[in-house]
């Protein structure tokens, strides 16, 4: 699994739990993201059902004819820094269906968030919190700090 961490100092990609680098926040001019969406009301649906179709109609395409398996699918997380270094880390998707369409643009909403207002950071050490202000901004609240 690929990841981007994000945390009170900086961002850094992870392949499972071993970080590949660090990017402090006060290097950071932008981060571009675009998580794949799904049609699925829920992506949990996509999951379960799509791959029971895809076997059922001979289409599987995770195991190759060989017996290889396909890699997990990503997205491209890219990040430029204020002297122009662009960083393409690759992300893992959680639900191989993709994400609802709302869940991917408050995940954009909230890195752009991070970056212009760097004392939000703080929330980053507080996931409960985080977690509460980003259901608040879902629902077209401010997002406060």
């Amino acid at each position: 699994m690929r990841h981007v961490r994000l945390t009170i100092g900086g961002l850094a990609p992870h392949l499972a739990a071993a970080p590949s680098g660090f990017v402090p926040w006060g290097e950071v001019r932008s981060i571009e993201l675009d998580p794949p969406t799904t049609w699925w009301p829920s992506p949990v649906l996509g999951d379960a059902i799509g791959p029971l179709v895809e076997g059922l109609l001979g289409g599987g395409t995770m195991v190759g004819a060989d017996g290889s398996v396909a890699e997990t699918p990503t997205f491209a997380v890219r990040l430029t820094t204020r002297e122009g270094t662009a960083y393409d880390w690759p992300a893992t998707v959680h639900h191989l269906s993709g994400y609802r369409k709302k869940d991917a643009d408050l995940a954009v909403r909230a890195v752009d968030h991070f970056i212009t207002h760097p004392a939000s950071r703080a929330l980053l050490a507080r996931p409960a919190e985080l977690i509460d202000r980003l259901g608040e901004m879902q629902r077209g609240r401010p997002w406060i700090v």
